[in-house]
């Protein structure tokens, strides 16, 4: 064999690098193998609602009572969705809802279309960007009328930003993770990193740091393990690293300062070329509550939109990152994965996944999708994974 494996990393990072790829393959969804896939929807349901039931039966008064009148209003407004004692209603707002959308969001839109525009001049963007492996081997098609990438295995586990406002880190990564499963089976990299290093933001809040993931690069949960703080900047190695990032076509309405959520197409696209994106959402305390079914709150242009400062243009209201994963137009809605724990939400069937932690959230509603971007990740060079295939 010509070329050595050791010219291309080092000792170091090979060995590294091999056992993130054996945690990976191990941590990949694969249809009979590492999950109890449920016999039905209802089985999974039951499970859900005696989790959420206990937890009630212990809570307080006060609880109690912003429950009944959360599901007061849920009927008077004839919607679908239930709520319950989630464990993120044991934190505030502020300690859940960290993602800062940037003042400067449509200068970013277009400083990044331009960088676009000359990428596809040279090439077409899918050849330059996607391996051709990619391209023939997972089935997506933004005609369908319902798609889950948690079918295909290329989404990783919910994780739990605990006290820490980094769900902007969370959702940054979320997309990154969903790529490197899509191009060389890595599925576990460090939102301590993330948020210690990348400049991005910290606990208080911040926003996408994909620049940062291109730049330097980040390491695996294991080297840097979250520890629900903003945390100090260590020495790790750092050998994941993505390759380009965009935002999702949208465009800036007459009397706004953002460009708007993009359309239900474009993010469709979005979602079957390039994998899981980052989005950025409205949380209330009713999507705090959440539990099940399909959420959609009809809010008060005086939440939905802010002002700029001198008060002449409207900009979208949002203060959550999440990460999303697919959709059903049955329903009308889009299929997030958060980071509030899997004391939140539910499985939102029928993708393989059986923990809680997941949502189904209304087109349109709670600004959904605002500032949504996609991120390639750098497959690691001679590491190879081998593909799962069902009944393997």
């Amino acid at each position: 064999m010509k070329r050595n494996l050791l010219s291309v990393l080092t000792t170091g990072a090979l060995l590294a690098a091999v056992a993130f790829q054996s945690f990976s393959a191990r941590s990949q969804v694969r249809p009979g193998a590492d999950r109890q896939i449920p016999q039905s929807a209802q089985q999974a349901n039951r499970r859900i609602d005696e989790f959420y039931a206990q937890r009630e039966r212990n809570a307080s008064a006060e609880i109690r009572q912003q429950l009944e009148q959360f599901r007061r209003e849920i009927r008077e407004q004839n919607l679908s969705y239930t709520v319950g004692y989630t464990t993120a209603m044991d934190r505030s707002l502020e300690e859940l809802a960290g993602t800062r959308v940037p003042d400067d969001l449509a200068d970013q839109y277009r400083q990044k279309n331009a960088l676009f525009a000359g990428i596809k001049s040279r090439d077409s963007q899918d050849k330059m960007l996607m391996d051709a492996s990619f391209q023939s081997s997972y089935s997506c098609s933004a005609a369908a009328s319902s798609f889950d990438w948690r079918d295909q295995g290329k989404v990783t586990p919910v994780r739990d930003q605990l006290g820490c406002g980094g769900c902007w880190a969370f959702a940054t990564l979320g997309a990154f993770e969903g790529s490197y499963l899509l191009r060389s089976g890595i599925s576990d990299t460090s939102e301590q990193d993330v948020l210690s290093c990348s400049g991005a933001g910290t606990c208080k809040g911040g926003f996408w740091a994909f620049d940062y993931l291109i730049k330097t690069g980040t390491t695996t949960e294991p080297s840097a393990p979250f520890t629900g703080t903003t945390g100090i900047c260590k020495s790790v190695p750092r050998l994941y690293k993505a390759e380009t990032w965009g935002y999702v076509p949208s465009k800036v309405a007459a009397g706004f300062a953002q460009p708007n959520p993009p359309e239900i197409a474009e993010l469709k696209k979005a979602l079957c070329r390039y994998g899981p994106i980052s989005i950025a959402l409205l949380a209330t305390p009713k999507m705090i509550a959440y539990t099940g079914g399909v959420f959609k709150e009809d809010l008060p242009d005086s939440v939905r939109y802010g002002k700029t400062a001198d008060g002449k243009l409207k900009t979208f209201s949002a203060n959550h990152g999440v990460t999303l994963i697919g959709w059903d137009d049955h329903l009308g809605a889009w299929l997030i994965k958060n980071s509030w724990g899997t004391g939140w939400g539910e499985w939102a069937g029928p993708g393989l996944s059986v923990e809680r932690g997941y949502g189904l959230i209304a087109y349109g509603s709670n600004n959904i999708g605002l500032g949504a971007a996609w991120v390639v990740a750098r497959p690691l060079p001679m590491i190879r994974v081998p593909i799962f295939k069902s009944g393997d």
